[in-house]
């Protein structure tokens, strides 16, 4: 004797999780991968201006001098990288809330220019290591 009311609680259930994974999958092409496009482009270009930083003493200090006008906090210890991130993604009063993936942005821009990767190449650098977090 089998519980057709057990097997049509499967069946329904089933059903939700295959309509949900169809929906994560639409969301995952579409939304989310568009959105890490436009991340690691703008990753590329914050690597760019590390790297440029990273060349020339008195680009530093002037990151400095505008962490300080900004009212973003760092210190002695503060890496270059981090700073940059600090000043392009977290701006006065947001620190708190986005401080873990400031760390890892600041990661990213370490490692990629630690293998010679341009701002031009991060994306594909990034998406190569599948994803930030695996960078990190």
């Amino acid at each position: 004797m089998t519980n057709t009311k057990s097997d049509n609680t499967k069946f329904e259930l089933s059903n939700v999780v295959d309509a949900l994974i169809a929906q994560r999958e639409k969301w995952e092409t579409g939304t989310y991968a568009a959105s890490n496009a436009e991340l690691y482009t703008l990753l590329g270009n914050t690597l760019d201006l590390f790297l440029k930083v990273r060349k020339n003493v008195g680009l530093s200090r002037a990151v400095s001098d505008l962490l300080d006008t900004y009212g973003v906090q760092y210190n002695s210890a503060t890496s270059l990288a981090l700073k940059i991130v600090r000043l392009v993604f977290v701006g006065k009063e947001r620190e708190a809330k986005i401080a873990n993936r400031a760390y890892t942005y600041a990661r990213v821009l370490t490692v990629a220019a630690a293998e010679g990767v341009t701002g031009e190449q991060l994306p594909k650098f990034i998406a190569d290591r599948h994803g930030i977090d695996e960078i990190r």
